[in-house]
């Protein structure tokens, strides 16, 4: 398994010790010397997300591509549209008024602006698959570790996720103690807002169920291919962010993890008050988290993908269950 904070170990070098895989392709000893080992008992299981040379400048293409292209174009732009056209076929209702004179949006429906943000969502997610397979050259991660690993990556994923969110109540419910309010229960601002609002509609069997499969599943899946898969494992894996003899640190290990960690905490700044800004933090030091989880202690996206459903999965069914 590849340890970024074994100083033994090179990074090219590709190993998955619970995939039964029994080679590395290049190491390099303390003193920065590189030796090639022969390929000796090497099974025919695929090497999981091999590393290869890349580079910050790289992440960050991918980055402005999925903000410009996934979240404003086709997600934010199309889908809401396409969410928005849904809404007035289903009702015969624009779901707001336009004053003519200000030409201000005032009185949106709350079940429109519900709509408009699943098809968003689906759509964003969507143009984020196609931006993986573009740029990864493949539709989804190679495999190579056992059905049982696998499986333990997902329980010890799961297992992250929920516990990122009993800290994220529990850290809730102390600053309340004091004033500070960290949610918001307006539909636009909030998911919490928007199960609300499908649980009380005329339509709970459809909308709760779609809610959870977009916000709890789809989306989750979606992000971690692109925030874990493709810009994560690139900033990992730059040399420009790792010693002269290719090594790294336990801080140095962290510090490019928060690094990675930051731009997916960027696109949850929901604005600057105090709750968008403390998404944004919280998102920051998550992603942080999922990336060593998905590119340094292990080759996989399996834990950080099940974390990011785990998480979002729970906080929806918390919000279901409070109602």
């Amino acid at each position: 398994m590849i340890d970024g904070n074994d100083s033994s170990q090179h990074a090219v070098s590709a190993v998955d010790d619970e995939a039964g895989l029994s080679v590395h392709s290049e190491t390099a000893s303390l003193d920065g010397s590189v030796a090639q080992r022969s390929a000796v008992g090497v099974t025919a299981s695929p090497v999981e997300d091999e590393p290869t040379v890349q580079t910050v400048g790289s992440a960050v293409k991918v980055f402005f591509t999925w903000l410009g292209l996934a979240l404003v174009l086709v997600g934010g732009l199309g889908g809401t549209c396409l969410g928005m056209l849904a809404w007035t076929a289903a009702t015969g209702t624009l779901g707001f008024e336009v004053d003519s004179g200000t030409m201000s949006v005032s009185g949106i429906d709350e079940g429109m602006l519900t709509t408009a943000t699943l098809f968003s969502s689906l759509a964003t997610s969507a143009a984020g698959y196609v931006i993986y397979g573009k740029y990864s050259k493949k539709w989804w991660p190679a495999g190579g570790s056992s059905t049982q690993t696998a499986v333990k990556r997902a329980l010890v994923g799961c297992s992250v996720g929920l516990a990122v969110v009993a800290v994220m109540q529990t850290a809730a419910f102390l600053l309340s103690l004091v004033g500070v309010a960290v949610e918001s229960s307006d539909t636009g601002a909030s998911v919490a807002g928007m199960m609300a609002w499908a649980a009380g509609s005329s339509m709970p069997w459809l909308m709760v169920p779609a809610l959870l499969l977009t916000v709890g599943v789809v989306g989750p899946v979606a992000e971690e291919l692109v925030f874990r898969g493709l810009i994560g494992r690139r900033i990992v894996d730059a040399t420009a962010l790792r010693s002269a003899d290719g090594s790294r640190n336990w801080w140095q290990t962290a510090a490019v993890c928060l690094f990675s960690g930051l731009f997916f905490g960027v696109v949850h700044l929901t604005g600057f008050s105090v709750a968008g800004v403390e998404a944004a933090v919280l998102m920051t030091f998550v992603g942080g988290l999922f990336t060593w989880m998905s590119s340094v202690e292990t080759r996989s996206l399996v834990p950080s993908v099940a974390a990011h459903i785990a998480l979002n999965s729970s906080q929806l069914l918390l919000v279901l269950v409070a109602l």
